[in-house]
């Protein structure tokens, strides 16, 4: 016998003047940024429900905007540390925010855009250059 499940998601993403919090609808209402950052919010969710061994999710930013961008990032890296037996990839073509790379559990890689006609994959790994930049758990 199956049974039919609901899911119901709220999301807030404003105040009105009389600072009550001003509650979507529906989808389509949100930019592509909020529609990114709260599908990526889901993602993790039923991720964390289901398990998984490991997580990879592939331009899951370039709608967001800078801030969200770097909340996103946050809250990326501060799920990966704190789930240290699963692994994860996330994927972007766009330019990373500063990053403090933790070398026991988190390295990032970039590979440079590839030329036409050869089969040469170059990357460089930001391990070294991240402790310098500034640290993405700090979204200010």
């Amino acid at each position: 016998r199956s049974q039919e499940m609901r899911l119901r998601v709220a999301i807030s993403h404003h105040r009105t003047h009389e600072g009550e919090l001003c509650f979507a609808q529906d989808l389509r209402s949100l930019s592509g940024g909020e529609r990114s950052f709260t599908t990526l919010a889901l993602m993790l969710a039923l991720g964390e429900a289901m398990e998984a061994p490991f997580r990879i999710m592939d331009e899951f930013d370039v709608f967001m905007d800078e801030a969200n961008r770097r909340v996103a990032y946050k809250t990326l890296i501060d799920i990966a540390k704190r789930e240290s037996r699963r692994q994860f990839v996330f994927i972007t073509p766009l330019t990373l925010p500063n990053l403090r790379a933790d070398p026991e559990c988190v390295r990032v890689v970039r590979l440079v855009p590839p030329v036409r006609g050869t089969d040469n994959v170059q990357q460089t790994i930001l391990d070294d250059f991240a402790p310098n930049a500034g640290d993405v758990t700090d979204p200010q």
